[in-house]
């Protein structure tokens, strides 16, 4: 009976499909500031040209397309009545397209779609807002003052843009971003993964559910990250504050300056490498932490529950260094000792702290 009804629907779509026409054309288009766009599942591609100019291709059938400009809006809505073949539609290889050329900057864009694939470049847009459903965003050479970018599953991608505020979000869709300047940026995700690199902004947080936060190449004056279980990796970064915060998800810092660093973990595990921060504060439950460093900071402060925390190529001469533990091992170049060790008078300070876990220094 189910290969019946498979059966029977696709002959309906077939059916549907031969008494459709494709529509081509091209409009030329009267001067305009604004886009008011609403789609289902048709794609859109914006560039900035000479002309103001509308190059259409799509399928007649169940569809109906209005675009037109008025009071310097221009206006594309699409509305479909057969919802099987709007389904049928997303997913066929010759999709609706329209691809609009814009002579002038944009005062102000208000996109949706569903499943509709939007791409702009090299037009710059004062006030930026795009919303999909399982559609990707791709934006590229622009910029303005304000971007606010949603979508459920699918992608966006931003490289060389430069808004003073951005916030972007998605439930599974990743987020991907390069060459970014700007003032603040607002990144949130559920499963969804960050691929930041080259970003110059002065203020950023990021956060998300299960998703993995890699950013490379950044100078972030205020960094704040916050996952439950995702992953955050960072590699040659620098600023004046960083904070990471996770429930399950490992912490890793690489090649990394900031003046202050401060990071939290549940479970997760802490890896410093090649980082410098005046002030670094550390703490975990159960997962480890290691530092792995020739320049450590001026105040230094790792606490843990029954985690082992590891510290690599430390100048004793340089710090004062405190370490406390009630039921860990500690063992230093100068003895093993059960539960605490002083050593040293210097301004700069190491303050360690362990429930059970052992504290070992290389």
């Amino acid at each position: 009976m189910k290969k019946r009804l498979v059966l029977f629907s696709f002959l309906i779509i077939m059916i549907i499909m031969a008494f459709s026409a494709i529509i081509d054309g091209v409009m030329e288009l009267e001067s305009f500031k604004n886009l008011d766009i609403s789609l289902k599942v048709a794609d859109l591609t914006v560039n900035k040209s000479n002309d103001n100019v509308l190059n259409y291709h799509y399928d007649d059938e169940d569809v109906e397309y209005e675009f037109y400009v008025s009071r310097d809006i221009f206006y594309l809505n699409e509305e479909r009545e057969n919802q099987l073949f709007n389904f049928f539609n997303s997913f066929n290889d010759v999709r609706d397209h329209f691809n609009l050329s814009v002579a002038n900057n944009l005062d102000e864009v208000d996109l949706s779609g569903s499943t509709s694939d939007i791409s702009f470049n090299e037009v710059d847009v004062n006030e930026f807002h795009i919303q999909t459903s399982t559609g990707d965003i791709d934006v590229s050479n622009s910029k303005g003052e304000f971007m606010n970018f949603e979508t459920s599953t699918g992608n966006k991608n931003i490289n060389k843009v430069n808004f003073q505020t951005i916030f972007l979000s998605s439930s599974t869709g990743n987020l991907f971003a390069e060459y970014v300047y700007g003032k603040e940026l607002n990144s949130e995700t559920s499963t969804g993964n960050h691929f930041f690199d080259f970003i110059y902004v002065d203020k950023a947080k990021l956060s998300s559910t299960t998703g993995n936060h890699n950013l490379e190449n950044v100078n972030i004056d205020q960094l704040l990250i916050k996952t439950s279980t995702g992953e955050i990796q960072i590699n040659k970064a620098s600023g004046n504050t960083l904070e990471m915060n996770s429930s399950t998800g490992d912490h890793k810092i690489l090649s990394s300056t900031f003046e202050r660093i401060n990071t939290e973990t549940s479970t997760g595990k802490i890896y410093l490498e090649s980082t410098y921060s005046k002030t670094l504060d550390l703490k975990s439950v159960t997962g480890d932490i290691v530092i792995y460093s020739q320049n450590y900071a001026n105040d230094i402060e790792i606490e843990s529950s029954s985690g082992d925390i590891t510290i690599y190529n430390l100048d004793f001469n340089e710090y004062k260094v405190e370490v406390h533990t009630s039921s860990g091992d500690i063992e230093t170049p100068y003895g093993d000792f059960e539960k605490d060790f002083i050593r040293g008078n210097s301004n700069k300070t190491i303050y360690i702290k362990t429930s059970s876990g052992d504290i070992e220094f290389r």
